[in-house]
């Protein structure tokens, strides 16, 4: 599984749905507290391995020219600019390693908005069965706990992937619908002096805040977004417009993304402060909270 965002919930979700549908199942990759390596003495030829693989790891696959049975790639966004020097294709090309050496009888799941890429991107024939996975089919036909448009998406792509290995749609449905989500992404943490507090410490550009805040669109104008931090060349503009849409305040980590920040906003009715430390941040969101508010650290 790759993609910009969305990598760490649909990894996990497939991984969920195969351990209840019993099969075999081993997590791997880019999965914090994990080594892949130790897994070549777990792993029998019959077992199932799932793996969230971001663009230095899919570097690996593309100098021994190797992809996997199932790809899925959520989406491809702008990241990581000062590694790849505002070079979208050269991103891309990484990334696309997950899928350029399969072969017929594989599979490649994407979401609704990479066609468009694939076809500026990659010119090549793509010998894999393409499966796009449809939001639209999970909003007609289940109920889930995750909220977001984003993770719709996200869902769609992981049970595309788990009916690609034979899991029933009764095991895939159960699953889903109980999945609560990954640690970090938009996580609840839990609600004091009727404030709720959301950690979205894995929201690292500007898009994944973006869906942090509209994910929480009924709560518009009660919202406290902790923020801001370095900088990975990336751009403001639709970030600001979206945050002066939905905060009631503007807590700021020093940096140079701060900065970009700050001059995106420009002049703001509402409180933007910037501030050194995690306690100092947590500590002023509270002083400005109200009842019926949220305080989201999403930077």
């Amino acid at each position: 599984v790759t993609g910009t965002r969305g990598k760490s919930t649909t990894t996990q979700l497939i991984y969920e749905i195969l351990k209840q549908s019993g099969k075999r199942v081993f997590l791997g990759g880019n999965v914090k507290g994990l080594a892949t390596l130790p897994l070549l003495k777990k792993v029998k030829p019959d077992d199932i391995v799932v793996m969230e693989l971001d663009s230095w790891q899919l570097q690996g696959f593309g100098e021994v020219k190797i992809s996997p049975h199932i790809a899925v790639f959520t989406n491809f966004m702008r990241d990581h600019m000062n590694y790849y020097k505002n070079n979208m294709k050269s991103y891309f090309n990484d990334k696309a390693n997950v899928f350029k050496f399969q072969k017929e009888g594989d599979f490649l799941i994407i979401g609704e908005k990479i066609n468009k890429i694939l076809k500026k991107f990659y010119k090549s024939k793509i010998k894999s069965k393409v499966i796009i996975a449809k939001k639209s089919d999970i909003t007609k036909r289940w109920k889930v706990k995750l909220m977001g448009d984003h993770n719709l998406e996200n869902i769609a792509a992981a049970v595309a992937a788990c009916g690609c290995l034979g899991v029933s749609d009764a095991v895939i449905k159960k699953a889903a619908g109980n999945f609560s989500g990954v640690s970090g992404r938009l996580e609840f943490i839990g609600e004091t002096k009727c404030v709720k507090y959301y950690n979205d410490t894995t929201a690292t550009t500007p898009e994944a805040t973006i869906v942090a805040l509209k994910s929480l669109k009924e709560n518009k104008g009660k919202i406290i977004l902790i923020g801001g931090g370095a900088d990975k060349n990336l751009e403001y503009s639709k970030y600001a417009e979206v945050v002066k849409k939905y905060v009631k305040a503007l807590i700021l980590f020093k940096g140079a993304a701060s900065d970009k920040i700050v001059q995106a906003v420009g002049k703001v009715k509402f409180p933007l402060i910037i501030i050194d430390n995690m306690k100092s941040a947590v500590g002023l969101a509270k002083d400005n909270a109200k009842k019926g508010d949220i305080i989201l650290l999403s930077p």
